[in-house]
């Protein structure tokens, strides 16, 4: 029963992430639509806002997988989970160091979410999915 909870509660942010990454990569195209023509993107924060929308279509794939492959271990969804954080994390720095400090509040919370699905499924170390 405890195991069922847990399942549950991980899947649960995890879908949550999921549904802020596609948030994310959405706002991201939103922005690069809207200033592609502009100053900023000659700055190459429009490569970065590029580069962005990359790493949040690979994190979007990287979440899906684990609500399709039935066969994976908690020790494999820590480690595309922890991919998923670190491509989210490379975003930021990369617009933080481009002087893009505005940040939508899906980006800012998306970090927190990613962390509290790490610390789910780093409480179940060892078990498979099942």
């Amino acid at each position: 029963m405890v195991t069922t909870i847990s399942c549950l509660q991980e899947l649960e942010v995890v879908q949550m992430a999921h549904t802020q990454v596609l948030q994310a990569k959405n706002w991201v195209q939103a922005f690069v639509a809207l200033h592609k023509s502009s100053q900023d993107w000659n700055n190459h924060v429009g490569m970065s806002l590029s580069d962005c929308a990359k790493l949040y279509d690979e994190s979007k794939s990287r979440l899906a997988r684990l609500f399709s492959d039935e066969s994976y271990t908690h020790d494999d969804a820590r480690t595309w989970l922890s991919g998923v954080l670190a491509n989210h994390r490379s975003c930021l720095d990369g617009l933080g160091e481009k002087g893009f400090a505005e940040a939508h509040e899906v980006v800012k919370n998306l970090t927190m979410l990613l962390s509290e699905a790490l610390a789910l499924y780093g409480k179940s170390v060892g078990k498979t999915k099942g």
